[in-house]
């Protein structure tokens, strides 16, 4: 891709992120800890923090550390997770909540075969 679309990739993706993170502590400041008893609180705070962690580890890994490992295999799961954002967007609409709902139940199933691939590569 051009240099200059990715440069405004990179920017719009920071500032979807420090949207929905200020999000987050705005709606823990005031629910407290009755924001983890609705289940959409606990997928978007699921999306938001796996955003964090992929940012994170995406500065790290490609600042700090030179090797020679390939980080799109790395890092490619976070930023599956990132395009779950858009669901946060859109989460009014019944089919769609639907699914996400079911999603949820299976994220520890996912995480455990994820943890396993992640081992054999």
């Amino acid at each position: 891709m051009d240099q200059t679309l990715n440069a405004r990739i990179e920017v719009l993706n920071n500032a979807f992120a420090v949207i929905f993170n200020l999000e987050l502590i705005m709606k823990l400041y005031a629910m407290h800890w009755d924001y983890f008893s609705d289940t959409w609180n606990l997928v978007d705070c699921f999306i938001v923090v796996s955003v964090d962690l992929g940012m994170v580890t995406t500065l790290v890994l490609s600042r700090f550390i030179q090797t020679g490992v390939n980080l799109n295999n790395t890092l490619s799961v976070f930023r599956t997770i990132r395009i779950m954002r858009i669901v946060r967007i859109a989460k009014n609409l019944k089919d769609l909540r639907t699914l996400i709902e079911t999603l949820v139940y299976v994220i520890p199933s996912f995480t455990s075969i994820a943890t396993l691939l992640t081992l054999a590569i």
